[in-house]
């Protein structure tokens, strides 16, 4: 999961109107979207989903955390940091814990209202692997090869590129810098995305295989959506498999 890194930890100044941020809130809560969350300015990331809100209130409703000893570290904390991806910018805003509480028959926990959303300066983007049920299949093209269809699973994908694990005999014609004049992806329910590609990094994983990560050239409006509807429902699909393996 190394090759793309998420974002820099330095944050603009948003200058994002109440109005606006209650917009933001108000669309994350509707569609349920994943949020990292840290506690006490500690590095451990924990996972959950925004529920509800009310701004006259000043709080919010999430999910409870994964894993779950989070929740303990949560009813002990003096603050928090909530990170939300949402249509390609990641948000951020501090908040605090105010209880555990019942929301529609599940245990749930009310933060603090944000008054101030950041939005974090990225290198790249949020990434997921994708399910060994329904592996992401790429085939590419470049001077170097003729079209090759690679039958293992992208090893991870963001907006940004996909990182891929190489027969040695395929990496070694390979380098940082190759260009794909041609990258075909084909993501599970939602289509084929064509577009080209340059290598990033090349690193050795194991006598038999490389790890590639290559990012994806002049993709469109369109095909970005693709991917960052499928790392959203990617990232909601674990968290259910989360709670459910600790429920």
């Amino acid at each position: 999961m190394g090759i793309f890194n998420l974002f820099k930890s330095k944050k603009s100044n948003s200058g994002i109107s109440q109005q606006k941020i209650k917009t933001m809130i108000k669309e994350s809560c509707e569609k349920k979207l994943p949020v990292s969350i840290t506690i006490d300015n500690n590095s451990t990331t924990f996972m959950s989903t925004l529920i509800a809100f009310d701004p006259e209130e000043k709080w919010l409703i999430i999910d409870t955390l994964i894993p779950d000893a989070g929740n303990k570290y949560l009813r002990e904390s003096e603050s928090l940091n909530v990170i939300c991806n949402e249509n390609n910018s990641v948000n951020s805003f501090s908040s605090g814990y105010i209880g555990e509480v019942t929301y529609e028959t599940y245990p749930s926990v009310k933060i603090r209202y944000p008054e101030t959303i950041e939005v974090v300066q990225r290198r790249n983007y949020v990434r997921v692997d994708p399910s060994i049920i329904k592996p992401i299949v790429i085939s590419f093209e470049s001077d170097k090869l003729s079209q090759i269809e690679i039958n293992l699973p992208v090893r991870d994908i963001s907006e940004g590129g996909v990182s891929l694990i190489l027969p040695v005999d395929i990496g070694k014609q390979l380098s940082k810098g190759t260009i794909f004049n041609k990258v075909s992806i084909s993501i599970p329910d939602r289509g084929k995305i064509i577009t080209k590609g340059i290598i990033r990094s090349l690193l050795k994983g194991s006598p038999e295989k490389q790890i590639c990560g290559v990012e994806l050239v002049g993709l469109t409006e369109d095909q970005m959506d693709i991917i960052y509807r499928y790392v959203v429902e990617r990232q909601k699909e674990k968290l259910r498999k989360a709670k459910k393996i600790g429920s």
